[in-house]
């Protein structure tokens, strides 16, 4: 349904950006990608007799999930509540998100156990989210994360020189010189 999809997207909007700058740009769409393929994989295998077909993009959201739990496990989580019993309470807590990711995977699980929720791929979640997870920690051991994190700011220290030279073209068309000098050295 809408909420379903509204979810799925508030999901990508907010972690996927940190997943990308994280991993590269083609190294998360390959990663997304995989984990759509893998998700649907998932939910064919536990309902093969279903005639409904399904695109990948909640499992592929959900491989995000994983990865966004264990790659950034410690990144606190604000959640604001209002409780109203006898006086009102309102305020908000910090959880790490590797509390978050577990207590929704197991949600899922609990879902799948019961035959899943009606209208929803709940084994391409579960596909997705495993996969995801298995992705984040096979980066962190292997030590690629560190590797990727030098890339990003070889990259980001290009983009940096880049940008003084602009700036030195700049203050040459300015007839600047000193500032032009003090840019390119």
């Amino acid at each position: 349904g809408f909420m379903h999809l509204a979810g799925n997207l508030l999901f990508l909007w907010i972690v996927g950006p940190l997943l990308e700058e994280a991993w590269g740009r083609r190294r998360f769409l390959g990663f997304y990608l995989l984990a759509g393929l893998v998700a649907s994989l998932a939910q064919y295998l536990v309902e093969r007799k279903s005639g409904v077909s399904i695109g990948g993009a909640s499992g592929a959201i959900a491989g995000c999930m994983g990865a966004f739990t264990v790659r950034f496990a410690l990144t606190r989580i604000r959640f604001h509540y209002f409780l109203w019993f006898l006086r009102i309470f309102v305020g908000s807590v910090f959880v790490p998100a590797w509390i978050c990711g577990l207590v929704w995977f197991l949600r899922e699980l609990m879902d799948l156990s019961g035959g899943g929720a009606q209208g929803v791929a709940t084994a391409a979640h579960v596909g997705g989210f495993m996969l995801g997870g298995a992705t984040a920690l096979g980066i962190k051991a292997l030590g690629f994360d560190r590797l990727m994190l030098t890339v990003a700011e070889t990259n980001e220290e290009r983009e940096r020189r880049e940008g003084w030279f602009q700036d030195a073209i700049a203050a040459l068309a300015r007839s600047d010189f000193d500032a032009a000098r003090e840019l390119l050295t």
